[in-house]
């Protein structure tokens, strides 16, 4: 990538912008999420927030990165697909786990009062939620791409 004075630019990271983005929804509404975990009729509540969340994320991630790298693909020195890269997996990985696995473990384990099989349950729903909405979103991200790139 070249700049306007003919040396190389420099992008910012997607990272930063993600965290800054996840980190208010953290700490939010303390007591009424507490009353929430201990309820046992919201079960169905964890697996699809979990899934909405990651896939939104997932998705717009991809699709940046993914658009980016088609838009240097150059087919004369490879006709395979540029693919989305490794290290672009890994902190895919990384991040899905600590943006959205992670805070809510916690949080559900520091949760007082609360049955503990309700207790495992919402954290099994809610990684099995975010588990799929990972690999949705990285379906969906690609896809998004190569649609909106050619």
């Amino acid at each position: 990538m070249v700049g306007s004075a003919g040396g190389p630019t420099r992008r910012m990271p997607l990272w930063p912008v993600l965290f800054f983005a996840v980190a208010p929804i953290a700490g939010c509404a303390r007591a009424q999420a507490d009353d929430l975990m201990r309820q046992d009729r919201f079960w169905p509540l964890w697996p699809l927030l979990a899934f909405v969340f990651a896939l939104v994320l997932g998705a717009t991630a991809v699709r940046i990165q993914y658009n980016a790298r088609l838009g240097r693909w150059d087919l004369r020195q490879s006709a395979l697909d540029p693919g989305v890269g490794q290290g672009f997996l890994f902190g895919y990985i990384v991040a899905a786990i600590l943006f959205v696995g992670v805070p809510f473990t916690i949080f559900n384990l520091t949760v007082e009062a609360i049955d503990p099989a309700q207790r495992w349950l919402n954290i099994f729903l809610w990684w099995l939620g975010g588990t799929i909405g990972c690999v949705a979103g990285w379906l969906f991200g690609k896809r998004a791409a190569a649609r909106g790139f050619g």
